[in-house]
């Protein structure tokens, strides 16, 4: 998703009060950039100041996610907080709110930055959702592939899970039949007394220190033919294919982007047009599964983001009903 993020793949503290890491993209429940770490044993050092602080909070559902805390009762806030209390009681609960609200600020400030691009994937990933979780469908009004927008934001994990689980076949079938025929290879193979081999499909190797953040960003780095073994079905060779003879079949190639080589309209020797020929080779449930995970994920950010929202108005009213009663004393 966002290559400025600060908070994924580090350590906060969690709701135990221990370090863990963060998988939050956008929001986090348990704290603020400044509140998250590169190392378990950094967070270790700040655990004890960051858990004192939540447990002297006006609100004691500090450091709590949304899910733990979907009743906001205000009345019972008001009541714990300063009803019955004594004017230097009220003053201190005062100054308290006043510190914590700039907290708050902090942190939905940082949010604000990326507000409109964790609302954005939660719309895709409920179009991929509708769409049941096809990636590789051809968008109704574009005629290109979904997601192959090299302007957009990717989500790495995504495009693991899909350049992982693609499965592509050659558009020229018979630029392989032709170019790459197994009849010699296999009367050698008999006399040196090995089963026969036929084509097991197209290999991509990938560079995986390619941030995959950026769909524009080449991985391919090879692509191979795969030989098996008949019988067996073990692959016993390969062949490596040149960038010119994958544009001919049809495949992604070296120096290509794997997803926005899919998307790519082929022509063939003919002339006629066609969109690569890729499937998933995991199931339509865990494709859609896949996808209800990632959608999740960034809905419950959001739900954060609205909690702590919440509370920010649930302060303002105490700091007006604490106004009242000094007033009124």
């Amino acid at each position: 998703m966002k290559e400025d993020n600060k908070m994924e793949g580090k350590y906060h503290i969690g709701l135990n009060g221990s370090p863990s890491p963060c998988h939050a993209k956008y929001f986090c429940p348990f704290g603020s950039e400044s509140e998250h770490f590169s190392t378990k044993e950094e967070a270790l050092i700040y655990a004890d100041t960051i858990n004192e602080r939540r447990n002297n909070a006006v609100d004691i559902r500090e450091g709590q996610p949304w899910f733990v805390n979907t009743n906001q009762d205000y009345e019972r806030l008001k009541k714990r907080t300063i009803d019955n209390q004594p004017n230097i009681e009220l003053e201190r609960v005062k100054s308290h709110i006043q510190e914590e609200l700039k907290y708050f600020n902090e942190r939905l400030n940082e949010f604000e930055t990326h507000k409109s691009e964790c609302l954005k994937w939660i719309q895709r990933y409920e179009n991929y959702q509708n769409r049941g979780a096809s990636y590789w469908a051809k968008g109704e009004s574009s005629g290109a592939y979904l997601y192959a927008n090299p302007n957009e934001p990717v989500d790495p994990e995504v495009y693991k899970y899909l350049r992982d689980n693609a499965v592509v076949k050659p558009v020229e079938e018979n630029y392989l039949k032709t170019h790459y025929g197994l009849f010699t290879r296999n009367i050698k193979r008999r006399l040196r007394g090995l089963k026969p081999v036929d084509y097991g499909g197209i290999e991509n190797v990938f560079d995986d220190n390619v941030d995959l953040s950026k769909i524009s960003n080449p991985d391919v780095i090879a692509t191979n033919i795969l030989l098996k073994e008949v019988g067996t079905n073990n692959v016993v060779d390969r062949i490596n294919l040149s960038k010119d003879e994958c544009i001919k079949m049809g495949v992604p190639a070296p120096g290509d982007n794997f997803l926005t080589s899919l998307s790519q309209i082929y022509v063939d020797s003919e002339g006629k047009k066609w969109h690569r020929n890729v499937r998933l080779k995991v199931s339509y449930s865990d494709k859609e599964l896949f996808f209800k995970n990632k959608l999740r994920e960034v809905q419950g950010e959001w739900k954060d983001y609205e909690f702590l929202q919440k509370r920010k108005v649930n302060y303002l009213r105490l700091l007006n009903d604490i106004d009242k009663k000094l007033k009124e004393r």
